[in-house]
């Protein structure tokens, strides 16, 4: 589709690419190639070439991007590829194909580029520019290779760039080249040179690129192969490897010619376990307070036994609700029904109400939502029945409420109602339940399950009467509401032309055609 463009008196008709089998006349516009052309001949032709002045005009001289060089495409003029990392331009006046760059008879250099082929493979054949890493260093191919010239063949390789390169940890199976970086016990080495067994403290292969620690976590009975400036933790001390290979199975503590006390400290063990061994230093949890180990101890309690333990901190732990079958400590925290609880002695199935064993820390409530059968509940809880809430007296298992309620079981802690929505059969309801029916609303007086309205007219009491039903007294589209004599009436919509009329106090109003309406009318719509 072509496409018109004014420019004033001047107006030109985009045709889009030249095509040797479309007729083109006066001021068509095409492109050929880079390049943009007007058709000046006066009659219309086809198969008149660009370049044929007679035909043709140049209008605007460009280029056109058509991406990797394809031998089998015909390029036209100004056409643009990329071949071997440099960017040519098509420079023959006809289409031609087959002839690659740099053929200085059908391309002309644009740009020249380079290209990364990453890690350098001894079976590719690399071209100029290409760029590739070797070790920890990177080269630029500057003669055409077909493999097999390592980076480091001037003839074919210069550098790029210097750098370094991290290899991780130290294995002596491993080649390394120079500039290799490698960590050996705490310290980082750098290789001086292509290397392969030497341990990088061989001064000859290697230098020392940084100094520092290593941190091997708990000293390990049997760990043989620490190295100097390891650092590891036994108890709650740290100590640091001052010699090669320690002998397997030497604590830090004994083996002061391989070890040296890096810090003195302590060491959080976690809640203490009877058949656990500890070391001196170590710090434990026992309810909810913290003891510190006076020397080696296996099974002594933090509690009780005072040559072994000493007390850091005292406090409290919460334990959550209370449950029969633990063993809570002194000092733990439990929750029962409303209340919480604090035990001042270690006890196991004694419930907190047990004054023996337990203190009333706060007194409360516990909201358990709706009421329901065959539910565990505790002094204190809190349910929804009905309308209403009731808090427990007594610990019991739920039946049936209005037995559990003349029981004593409960006693009602709020007031209020329960909106049900319509009126429904087969529907349990409960006192307080709110319901609507015929317009009406309901209030129930007791628990009942729903049969007809009007059998259970003895379960229910007006809590609101219907009001008028407007629905019932205008019907029509464009009727109008308004008070009667006695009631709520309806005045049909009147004909077209009529207007609204009042009669005074005590008529209705009327609709009515008049001289004097019909004026004001046209006075209102103009």
């Amino acid at each position: 589709m072509s496409t018109t463009i004014d420019l004033g008196k001047l107006r030109f008709n985009w045709v889009g690419e030249w095509a040797s089998n479309t007729q083109y006349e006066s001021n068509d516009l095409v492109r050929h190639g880079g390049d943009v052309f007007v058709y000046i001949y006066g009659l219309k032709t086809s198969g008149q070439v660009t370049t044929n002045a007679t035909y043709w005009a140049l209008v605007q001289e460009g280029l056109s991007w058509k991406g990797e060089y394809a031998a089998a495409t015909a390029y036209k003029p100004h056409e643009v590829v990329h071949h071997a990392n440099n960017a040519y331009v098509n420079i023959l006046e006809e289409p031609s194909a087959g002839n690659a760059p740099p053929n200085a008879t059908y391309w002309q250099l644009l740009a020249t580029g380079i290209k990364f082929e990453g890690e350098y493979n001894n079976s590719t054949a690399y071209q100029v520019d290409d760029i590739v890493y070797y070790g920890a260093n990177t080269f630029i191919c500057t003669a055409n290779s077909s493999g097999g010239n390592l980076p480091t063949d001037t003839a074919y390789w210069g550098t790029f760039s210097h750098g370094l390169a991290w290899e991780g940890i130290y294995a002596n199976a491993t080649a390394y080249q120079k500039d290799d970086v490698v960590t050996y016990g705490a310290n980082v080495y750098i290789a001086k040179l292509d290397t392969t067994g030497n341990l990088p403290t061989d001064t000859a292969k290697w230098d020392t690129l940084t100094s520092g620690i290593r941190y091997t976590a708990a000293w390990n009975t049997a760990k043989a192969d620490y190295k100097i400036s390891d650092v590891a933790t036994y108890g709650g001390s740290a100590f640091i490897c001052v010699a090669d290979n320690p002998t397997a199975g030497s604590d830090p503590v004994t083996n002061s010619a391989q070890w040296d006390a890096l810090t003195s400290g302590v060491q959080w063990e976690g809640v203490w376990a009877v058949g656990s061994t500890y070391e001196k230093d170590d710090i434990v949890g026992y309810g909810g307070n913290t003891f510190i180990a006076l020397s080696n101890t296996t099974g002594d309690n933090p509690e009780t036994v005072t040559a072994s333990w000493e007390r850091m901190t005292s406090g409290v732990q919460w334990e959550g609700d209370y449950v029969n079958a633990t063993t809570y400590q002194a000092h733990d925290i439990v929750s029962y029904g409303g209340n919480t609880y604090i035990a001042y002695v270690t006890t196991t199935g004694n419930l907190p109400t047990s004054t023996s064993h337990w203190n009333v820390m706060a007194s409360g409530i516990k909201a358990k939502g709706n009421w329901t059968t065959s539910t565990a509940y505790l002094p204190d809880d809190v349910v929804s029945y009905g309308g209403q809430s009731f808090r427990a007296l007594l610990a019991h298992s739920s039946s049936v409420f209005a037995t559990e309620l003349a029981s004593n079981n409960w006693i009602k802690f709020t007031g209020g109602f329960d909106w049900k929505g319509a009126w429904t059969t087969t529907t349990a309801y409960k006192v307080n339940d709110i319901v609507n029916s015929g317009g009406s609303v309901y209030i129930a007086t007791s628990d009942h399950t729903s049969t007809s309205f009007s059998s259970d007219s003895s379960y229910w009491s007006t809590f609101a009467n219907s009001g008028t039903d407007v629905g019932l007294t205008i019907t029509s589209h464009g009727d109008i509401l308004y008070r009667g004599a006695s009631a709520a009436a309806a005045l049909n919509a009147g004909t077209n032309g009529q207007v609204l009329t009042t009669q005074g106090p005590n008529a209705n109003p009327v609709w009515k055609t008049s001289a004097g309406a019909t004026i004001a009318k046209y006075l209102i719509n103009s």
